[in-house]
């Protein structure tokens, strides 16, 4: 079923980065109408502040895209939407 899949696009033009670590960024999650920080946005989300170290947060050209299995950033997400035939990735959310 598709509710338990996050796309995220991925281009080739861009620096793409994996990482446990994050310096507190501004975002726009796909839930939310406003941006935040991310430590609120995590907040929010009811993590724990001891496994928001254990997350895996992708990046763009050093820009946060997506808290895997959490959520996608709303630029990423319009932009999928806009394209129609591009490279992109499912990772699957194992809960």
């Amino acid at each position: 079923s598709c509710s338990n899949q996050q796309v995220v696009l991925l281009s080739k033009e861009h620096k793409i980065t994996l990482t446990y670590k994050h310096d507190n960024p501004t975002c726009l999650p796909e839930f939310r109408e406003k941006s935040r920080s991310l430590k609120k946005i995590l907040q929010e989300l009811g993590l724990p502040p001891w496994q928001r170290k254990r997350q895996l947060y992708l990046y763009q050209n050093n820009s946060l895209t997506a808290l895997l299995g959490s959520f996608i950033c709303q630029k990423v997400k319009e932009k999928i939407e806009r394209t129609s035939h591009c490279e992109f990735y499912i990772f699957e959310v194992k809960q």
